[in-house]
């Protein structure tokens, strides 16, 4: 997993914010998020639970279950037993059938994103393509459909199977990142940038032989995004590396 860095936060931003609808998907899409609204209470129920937003629960309820409560948030295997495909034998715990609820907050729990700190726009694009795997940035020079299908970003080129990339295969789901701006078009809100929201975080300086309790903070939320930090609490080059990578800027007192 690549670590969410500065490069790719803008480009997230630029993509999302000139994304547009191809118009012979819009209808389509509309009904999408007619259903997830009117399913808005359960998705929040569960969000609740797991501490991140309602929205990320229903879009990726959405591509990996088609909305359909009868499944799996996990990967869309049917809730009468464990699931099947990857990852198999979960939830681990419990009886089948299993209810939608307790299969979703295994799976999202699974995944690690129980109480994450930040869920801005950047965070939220980045996991989306976390759950469905980084494999479109390793030489195919396309836009994951899983995040941009139905959008002028993707035209085709999709893994048809583990492993098995098919430069003509076209996607025929609606991307994440499609879903979540018709969702921000109908007045739901996201969070700010990571750096906004913790600002102070950003701004413990360089002193890699003195403790610093906002260090050990700053060195968690940025594991978060796929660095691997010691949270020792020393902001040291390491931590500096990484503030850098994520922000373009090193830490206060690094004059590098």
């Amino acid at each position: 997993m690549p670590p969410l860095s500065k490069q790719m936060r803008d480009e997230y931003a630029n993509l999302f914010n000139t994304l547009t609808t191809k118009s012979n998907k819009l209808s389509e899409v509309k009904t999408i998020i007619g259903k997830i609204q009117a399913s808005k209470g359960r998705y929040q129920k569960v969000a609740d639970i797991v501490k991140i937003p309602w929205y990320f629960v229903a879009i990726t309820h959405q591509l990996e279950a088609s909305g359909n409560f009868s499944k799996h948030l996990h990967n869309g295997d049917a809730l009468n037993a464990r699931t099947i495909q990857v990852p198999k034998g979960r939830p681990k715990t419990g009886i089948p059938p299993f209810t939608w609820e307790e299969s979703a907050i295994d799976a999202l729990e699974w995944e690690g994103y129980k109480k994450l700190s930040s869920w801005s726009l950047s965070s939220l694009l980045f996991r989306f393509e976390l759950y469905n795997g980084f494999g479109y940035r390793r030489g195919k020079k396309i836009y994951s459909p899983y995040l941009w299908s139905y959008s002028q970003h993707y035209t085709k080129g999709k893994y048809v199977a583990d492993g098995h990339f098919d430069p003509e295969a076209i996607s025929k789901q609606c991307g994440a990142a499609v879903l979540l701006k018709a969702l921000e078009m109908v007045g739901e809100k996201i969070e700010a940038e990571t750096e906004t929201t913790h600002r102070n975080l950003f701004k413990v300086p360089l002193a890699p032989n003195t403790y610093n309790s906002d260090a050990v903070a700053l060195q968690y939320l940025l594991n978060e995004y796929g660095y691997k930090l010691n949270p020792d609490g020393h902001a040291g080059n390491k931590t500096s590396d990484a503030v850098f990578s994520f922000t373009g800027n090193y830490l206060p007192g690094d004059n590098r």
